[in-house]
């Protein structure tokens, strides 16, 4: 099961621990809010992730799926960095760029304080 998602919320991480602790194959597709605009905060659901042994491949403002799938990050990496200040949206060729489009990969779009 591949779960693509931006959101900060950590709610749904438990359900996916339980999966894989029950022999599921889990892994997120992480689309960075703070490579969109969104503030860093003090704790990512990065975190909790790594802390279940749940294999995460981070997805940055500008990086092809393809790029970002090529190797998970591990919790000793750094996955913290200072936000653009605009938003981006996908081209045809799968990167994230500036565009009015962008909402859609927003967490505001999907009904979540971005900040």
């Amino acid at each position: 099961m591949t779960v693509i998602t931006p959101t900060r919320r950590t709610e749904w991480i438990p359900a996916l621990a339980s999966l894989r602790r029950q022999g599921v194959n889990i892994a997120v597709v992480y689309v960075d809010p703070t490579e969109f605009g969104a503030a860093v905060e003090p704790q990512s659901p990065l975190d909790f992730l790594f802390a279940n042994e749940i294999p995460v491949y981070r997805v940055k403002r500008g990086q092809s799926f393809n790029e970002a799938l090529q190797m998970p990050l591990y919790a000793g990496e750094s996955y913290r960095y200072p936000a653009p200040p605009a938003a981006a949206a996908v081209n045809a060729d799968g990167a994230f760029t500036d565009g009015a489009t962008a909402a859609a990969a927003t967490p505001a779009a999907n009904g979540e304080d971005a900040g």
